[in-house]
């Protein structure tokens, strides 16, 4: 079985021991090293590579999302994950806008986090429930001061129906089932979907769904 490398980076020593908790209950993952200070994380990225990071923003030193900067300057591929205190529009769409390919609120369950983590790990981004809600609010904001029409793509109606459960958070695991079809067919649509769209992850893909007035 593949084994990732996780880095943990949070400068409280509670949340920090109950994500290494958590990441000890995933037999596919071995916690890489932890770091209490924005700029140590940097420097430990350089160092071990890992295959995600899960960053607090308030840290010392700089700040998760000036440190996701960073990693993404030396990494452009880094798999960031984003675990805040912070609910807000303002710090959720700064992350999303820097580059993170996760986002969970600390006060939602360990579960979410867990999912958060399979789903980076495998190359994909999610933001945890709530954050998607902040987020959506966020797009839908941004297409009602749009001023010019976009071109609309040619989604089929079977397209259009995967593209509005993956809007609304759906793994491709739980769409085939929703709608009782293999994953494998899941997995075309969603990639003729974001061919079509000129996309490259999910985020971006429920962007541009948003701009489009699919979803």
């Amino acid at each position: 079985m593949q084994k990732y490398k996780v880095l943990v980076a949070d400068d409280h020593d509670l949340f920090r021991e109950g994500i290494k908790t958590l990441l000890k209950k995933m037999n596919n993952v071995i916690l890489a090293g932890e770091v209490k200070r924005g700029k140590h994380v940097v420097k430990l990225y350089k160092e071990v590579k890992p295959d995600a990071v899960i960053m607090d923003i308030s840290m010392p030193d700089i700040n998760g999302i000036e440190a996701t900067k960073e990693i993404l300057k030396i990494d452009p591929q880094a798999k960031i994950i984003i675990l805040s205190m912070h609910d807000d529009e303002e710090y959720i769409g700064r992350c999303l806008d820097a580059g993170v390919k996760g986002y969970v609120i600390k006060s939602e369950s360990g579960m979410e986090l867990r999912h958060t983590i399979e789903l980076v790990l495998q190359g994909n981004s999610y933001f945890s429930h709530f954050a998607q809600d902040i987020v959506l609010s966020r797009l839908k904001q941004y297409r009602s001061h749009k001023q010019t029409p976009l071109e609309q793509p040619h989604i089929t109606k079977r397209e259009l129906q995967i593209l509005i459960l993956i809007a609304q958070g759906l793994t491709s695991n739980a769409i085939a089932e929703k709608l009782f079809i293999s994953i494998r067919t899941v997995e075309t649509h969603r990639t003729n979907i974001m061919r079509k769209l000129g996309v490259k992850n999910v985020v971006e893909l429920i962007n541009k769904a948003t701009e489009l007035d699919l979803v």
